[in-house]
Parts: structure tokens; C-alpha cells; sequence
């Protein structure tokens, strides 16, 4: 979003510059997560292309597919760290919940 930030562009701006050139989109909060990264950009061809043609970046427009491809593919890959996170963090914090409730358990049996 190189462009986005140059031409000193508000949410507001890019919004009306991308209905102007024929985005359908009615909500401007989506803009909001693709210049913030909590999204990783457009989601389908016709964003891609819009957001080119209200930018003037011409290669969203001329190589629309290499870019969509290249977003599914970060995608997937984020979603197959996370997963791989979540695993191991769930695994990681049963063995340290097995440990305490083990150690609950043995300063709670009375000794003989």
C-alpha cells in the first residue's frame, strides 16, 4: 500500500476513488484491515483489480491472477502455522497442567 500512504490517502479517499471506478463494496472498514495487515489484502480478483485502477498500479490490473494466487498462498501457509501453533501450545500447556495438578496431588496425600 506503498501508493496508498505516497499519495497521503485516507480510508474516505480510496473508498470514493474505487466506487468511482466500479467497486461494489458498500463498507469502508475492509480498507481499513488490508492497509493495517490485519487482513492480507484483497480476497478476490475484481478488489485486486479495483485497487489497482484507483491506485495506478497497473500490474494488479494486467497480472490480477498472480497476485490473487500469491494472497491465497500466504493465507493458506498463515493458517497452517497457526494450526501448528495451536498444537503445540495446547500440548505444551496440558504437560504443564498434568505437572501442577501432579504436584497438587502429592502435597494433598496425606503421608503415612
Amino acid at each position: 500500500m506503498i501508493r496508498f500512504t505516497s499519495k497521503r490517502m485516507d480510508d474516505d479517499k480510496l473508498f470514493r476513488l474505487m466506487r468511482a471506478v466500479g467497486w461494489n463494496k458498500s463498507t469502508k472498514p475492509i480498507l481499513r484491515n488490508w492497509r493495517t495487515g490485519y487482513s492480507y489484502g484483497p480476497r478476490y480478483n475484481e478488489d485486486i483489480t479495483v485497487l489497482g485502477e484507483a491506485l495506478g498500479i497497473n500490474s494488479f490490473v494486467e497480472d490480477v491472477n498472480f497476485y490473487y494466487n500469491a494472497m491465497s498462498k500466504i493465507r493458506v501457509e498463515r493458517r497452517k502455522a497457526s494450526r501448528i501453533f495451536l498444537e503445540r501450545f495446547a500440548y505444551i500447556f496440558e504437560i504443564k497442567i498434568l505437572s501442577f495438578l501432579s504436584l497438587l496431588l502429592k502435597k494433598s496425600t496425606p503421608v503415612s
